[in-house]
Order: C-alpha cells, then structure tokens, then sequence
C-alpha cells in the first residue's frame, strides 16, 4: 500500500514507526517547499538551508555504506563457494551507494545556487522552474536514502503458547509475530520474559520454554545464572581464554612452598586450589623436569586414570599457553560448581537444574525441539502453562 512500510526488521520497540514517520515528515516538507504558504522567498531560502544541513547529514551515511559495501564485495570475491547472482546484488548495491553520494553533491550545489540567486535577486522570476525541478529529485533522494537505511527481515519470528499437557483444541495459539533478520540469544530472552510477564498479568503460569536449535544458550543460561553443566563449561573455557597464560603460569608458580610453611603463589587466584600449586612445585624439584612437562603431567593428574582429556583444540597437539588454559579452564569450572553449590545449586549431582522464575515464582524448564516437531503440532516457539489457564486465551 501507499505510503506503507512492509518487510521491514521490527522487534517491536518502536524504532520502525518512528522512522517511518520521520520518512513521511521528510517527503511532507520536500513536496511544500516554494508552494502555498512557503512560496516567499525568504522562506524558500529558510527551507534550502534546512535541506543543505539533511544533505550533509546524508553525506556521511553515504559514505560510511559505501566503504562498506565496498569491503563487503571484496570478501566475497575472495571466496570460492559465492554464487554469481550474490556477487551481482552486492556489486549493485555498491552501484546505488555511488549514484546516490553522486545525487547528494549536485543537490547540493543546486540548492546553493537557488540561495545565492534569492539573495542577489538574480532571475528571480524564473525560481519556481528551479524550484520544481529540485522538488522531483529532491523527491527521488529521500526515497532512494530511505531504502539504504530500512533493514529488510528475512526471518519471522513467532511465540506461541500452548497447553501444558496438549489435551484440548486448540493445542497451540500464535500469541506475538515479529519479522527480524538477526536476533541475539540475549535479546530473545527479554522478548520472552515480555511475554512471561503479561501472561502471568492473565493468571497463566509459565512453566517451560522451548525453542530449536538456533537459540542454544537459551536452553543453557537463564535469566540470573545457568541451566546446565554445558553453560558452565562454555562460561568457564570464555573466561579462560581471557586470561593471558603467562598470569596463569603465575598462578601456578610457587614463590614458596613446603612441609613446615605455607604455600604462596607468586599471583594467588581463588579458584586454582593451594594444594596443585605446592604438588607442581615439589614435582618439578624431585623429578628434575621443567614447567611445561609438570603442567601436562599435573593435567592428567586431574582426570581418573581411564580417561583421556581432550586437548585445547581437539584433534591438535597442545603448546604450553593452550595447556594452561585447559588447566585453567578446569579450575574455573570446579570453583564454579563448588560456589553454586553452597548456595543450594548441585550441579556435581545433576547436569541440568531449572531456575525458579522471578516473574511467576514457578521453576521453568527449557527444551529444545526442531522443525519436525511442527509435523506433531508442536510449535517452535511455545510457553508452556497450566490447563486451567489456557481457556482464557482461546
């Protein structure tokens, strides 16, 4: 429809409305200047200063999406598996950012001329030619700036909430339906606690969430702290691949050790226990080897004997940085587990554990289904509630 926007990325904050109403607002002044009531010349010079200042605002967006642009074709190029028609768009995308910078200088220097000919009163008469002339391809930029700045959704987004036990027609209803085109794990989580929160406004109580295989945190990270032992291996392996090995190495060199005195390490961390500082220490003494065969040597020592431990990398050999970043990363996961362990948290007895909702107070479980499921009636987006509140929905 006229003067409707559709396909466009909206993830319902409003962002989308308010530049469609800035684009409508753009065209409304463009279409009005040097007619009716803006026909005076001093206001003719007022509306070509406004249109220089959006000009040079546009010029830097412009710019910044040619460079883009082009950088992104060059990628491409570089790539062998890329179609031809994909490197065609791309090229011609590059091709409208360039007529477009190209419309952006002359509409400037259009505009200019109309103010210098106002303000030395040279063939005056003749300024609503110019004017109209300037109005339709002024036009034409706004519309071609507008389609560079929409983001196109090639995605949809739909929550569906359905009855916990699925014994009632309907077993599914489309409650929210977003178009997006890319979609954080951390995003979709508040669009769901949105819908948690105005369903539990009805007296429905949320108690699981599920989603397919694109989301993976979502079934491992709650809102306040992980579901499962795969988050806290993923968390812990993050937060030690931030660490600079030789601070690890730091951890785990003794300053001084033995029988009688206790044991410091040259830079103490809480999660690396004092006991495998002082054992590497007494190791390297009594068998006369050096730090990067102890620390391998104190890794296996860390696994029952019947298993192997992976390597940083699997399938690849470690160096000495990558071994004490494994090390690390066993660490971090064991004082994790023992800190949620003393606040209630078990996760050496159980490897996946619900958070207790702070929106209904319910624990809420996360699952996840794939697209074959839909063939079951099983949406992919679904809140599951109890049966005595889905009836007030349907």
């Amino acid at each position: 429809m006229k003067h409707e926007w559709s396909g466009d990325v909206d993830l319902g904050e409003g962002n989308l409305q308010e530049e469609h109403k800035k684009y409508l607002q753009n065209l409304q002044f463009v279409e009005g200047i040097g007619l009716k009531e803006r026909r005076a010349l001093a206001r003719v010079k007022q509306d070509l200063e406004t249109v220089t200042l959006l000009l040079v605002q546009d010029s830097n967006f412009l710019q910044k999406g040619l460079l883009n642009a082009r950088d992104v074709y060059r990628k491409k190029q570089k790539q062998h598996s890329v179609s031809e028609e994909s490197l065609f768009a791309l090229a011609w995308n590059i091709e409208e950012f360039e007529q477009l910078e190209k419309e952006n200088r002359r509409l400037k220097c259009e505009a200019t001329e109309i103010r210098e000919r106002i303000t030395d009163r040279i063939h005056v008469l003749n300024i609503s030619g110019c004017l109209c002339r300037f109005r339709k391809s002024l036009k034409n930029y706004v519309k071609g700036v507008i389609m560079k700045k929409r983001e196109a959704a090639t995605h949809l987004m739909v929550f569906i909430v359905s009855d916990e036990k699925r014994n009632m027609k309907p077993y599914a209803v489309p409650v929210r339906m977003m178009p997006y085109k890319s979609l954080t794990d951390s995003k979709l989580q508040k669009l769901k606690e949105e819908l948690v929160r105005e369903m539990n406004s009805l007296d429905m109580v949320a108690v699981g969430f599920v989603t397919d295989g694109e989301f993976n945190s979502l079934r491992t990270k709650g809102a306040s702290r992980p579901l499962s032992v795969i988050q806290l291996i993923m968390d812990s392996k993050a937060e030690a691949r931030g660490i600079h090995s030789n601070e690890i190495a730091q951890f785990l060199t003794a300053k001084q050790y033995g029988n009688d005195v206790p044991t410091i390490p040259l830079i103490h961390h809480p999660a690396v226990p004092l006991s495998d500082v002082k054992w590497l220490a007494l190791f390297m003494d009594n068998e006369d080897v050096g730090f990067n065969e102890a620390i391998r040597v104190l890794k296996r020592k860390l696994f029952p004997f019947s298993y192997d431990p992976h390597t940083w990398i699997p399938g690849k050999s470690e160096t000495q940085s990558e071994c004490l970043k494994s090390l690390m990363t066993v660490y971090l996961f064991r004082h994790k587990v023992k800190a949620f362990k003393e606040d209630g948290i078990d996760f050496s007895k159980y490897l996946y554990i619900p958070e207790v909702s702070n929106i209904t107070g319910v624990e809420e479980h996360a699952r996840e289904e794939s697209w074959p499921c839909l063939q079951k009636n099983w949406p992919l987006y679904t809140c599951r509630i109890s049966p005595s509140r889905f009836k007030k929905i349907c």
